[in-house]
């Protein structure tokens, strides 16, 4: 807290100053003033919670001080210092207000405790007004919320609606913020406190509330008629108060002459507010009677988007070919054709970049690709764009990749049925024929095939075995070496685990 100290009698100033322990009453600064007027200009300048004044004093007196000091500061508490000849003066300071008086020549315990009342008095002040703060934020809120919606019941009674009534036009200023961004928990208060100076630069009232999530709406309010020229300004000073690393889309409606019609400014910035999915983060929009008009920007045209199977039906051929150029050809042909007209329906736009990534969902089911799909996390139409490229690059690269996996793995399994009778035949010499490390090796071949390179070997042997088994002139022995074992007790091993039986036991059921 800071505390003023008003005395035309220097010795009773520094003796207060050294004499009490300002610290623990709660007062952090203290200041000086030697008499009314003095008193009046500290104030204004350094704005105390508490004033300890003398009541008689030279140039101004205390009455006076406070009665001026309250225009501008009415929650500044007052404790006079006085002799008995100015109980006059006290009682008037009293009636007008002031916690205590203390009687000179001053006891500094009594100046102790009458300073320890009035930072009392202080922090009860604060809490009232901030209380009332909170009432009057959320009666704000509410009402910003209610002037959204048409005939909506509005108690005209109140102090906040009559103050309305004084203003001659009024607008609804949209902003959405993109999903995906977390926002601190009192963005809404932020933003109004950051936007507040602009307001003020412009002499506007506003009054805002969340309407939905991510979605906050601002009712702006002023003495004449809001221009097209002011709703630009006001967009380039607003802007830059917002955060750089948040994405969002902003949009003014039409000023109305009454408080009670915003809602129909409210309905025009909702309308406006989906045609910002084509335009960069923080472009602001607004309409007039022309068109539709970004700040900065132009005008653009109204306009639906017709059918467009012939771009889906070129896409879905490309894909199918293999085609990257054509397919990109074709995105960069829709890219065009979309941005061309930013008024048509949001939902529309994206159902037909869905179609796209569709097509490639089931180009990648039937290639067993893994796609991951994130054009329903795009806030503006660029994203949408740059998601759909990005989906298309990953099929073809993709696509390359699984064919040339398909052809080294053709190879491995070629070399293995050239040289699976050699009994050093190993994953080492496999992966040096193909030029791949043997790690890559059998990663690529259990990924494509379902089973280890190991597996593939053992399993090529046995059925080779089998075949061999069949002519009852071969001796067990020799088909173990044929096949690449060896010693023939482990083959027998390796054969039952396989099979279920020894390799005589597979020879008797097959001449059986």
């Amino acid at each position: 807290m800071i505390l003023l100290i008003v005395d035309d009698e220097s010795h009773t100033r520094n003796g207060l100053m050294t004499s009490v322990d300002w610290k623990a009453l709660g007062i952090d600064t203290v200041i000086q003033a030697p008499d009314g007027r003095a008193g009046l200009r500290a104030a204004v300048f350094q704005k105390p919670d508490i004033v300890l004044s003398d009541v008689r004093m030279p140039v101004m007196n205390g009455i006076d001080m406070m009665n001026r000091i309250r225009e501008t500061l009415p929650d500044t508490v007052f404790v006079f210092m006085s002799g008995f000849s100015d109980k006059e003066y006290l009682k008037a300071a009293i009636r007008i207000g002031a916690v205590s008086y203390v009687e000179k020549p001053i006891d500094f315990r009594e100046i102790t405790e009458a300073v320890r009342e009035a930072a009392a008095r202080c922090l009860q002040i604060k809490k009232q007004n901030e209380a009332q703060l909170v009432n009057e934020t959320v009666l704000s809120r509410r009402l910003a919320r209610n002037l959204t919606i048409p005939h909506a019941k509005i108690d005209h009674t109140e102090d906040l609606c009559r103050s309305l009534r004084t203003y001659r036009s009024a607008i609804t200023f949209l902003l959405q913020t993109d999903p995906r961004t977390e926002l601190a928990a009192d963005f809404l208060t932020e933003t109004e406190t950051v936007f507040q100076p602009v307001f003020n630069r412009f002499h506007i009232r506003q009054i805002c509330a969340e309407k939905h999530p991510f979605l906050y709406v601002f009712h702006l309010f002023h003495r004449d008629m809001i221009t097209e020229r002011m709703i630009r300004n006001l967009s380039e000073s607003m802007v830059p108060c917002l955060p750089q690393d948040s994405p969002c889309r902003m949009a003014f409606g039409q000023a109305v002459p009454s408080y009670k019609r915003l809602y129909e400014s409210y309905s025009d910035a909702a309308a406006l507010l989906q045609y910002t999915f084509f335009f960069p983060s923080k472009t602001v929009l607004y309409e007039e009677k022309k068109g539709i008009v970004s700040v900065p920007g132009g005008i653009v045209k109204n306009g639906r988007i017709p059918p467009v199977t012939e771009y889906e039906d070129r896409f879905r051929l490309a894909v199918s070919n293999g085609d990257e150029e054509q397919a990109a050809a074709v995105l960069a042909s829709l890219y065009d054709f979309c941005n061309q007209r930013h008024s048509v329906l949001v939902n529309e736009v994206q159902a037909l970049y869905n179609r796209f990534f569709s097509v490639l969902a089931e180009a990648g089911r039937q290639r067993q690709m893994v796609l991951q799909d994130t054009s329903d996390e795009c806030f503006l139409f660029d994203e949408l764009h740059q998601s759909l490229c990005a989906q298309t690059d990953s099929f073809f690269r993709i696509r390359v990749s699984a064919a040339q996996e398909n052809a080294i793995v053709s190879m491995i399994q070629q070399y293995i049925r050239s040289h699976y009778s050699d009994p050093l035949l190993s994953t080492k010499e496999i992966s040096d024929h193909i030029c791949r490390s043997v790690s890559y090796t059998c990663t690529i071949f259990k990924n494509e095939k379902g089973q280890t390179l190991n597996q593939f070997l053992t399993e090529y042997r046995i059925d080779r075995a089998k075949e061999l088994l069949r002519d009852p002139r071969n001796n067990i022995s020799e088909v173990a070496a044929s096949v690449g074992y060896n010693d023939s007790n482990y083959f027998s091993k390796v054969f039952r685990k396989s099979t279920g039986c020894s390799p005589s036991e597979y020879r008797e059921r097959k001449h059986a």
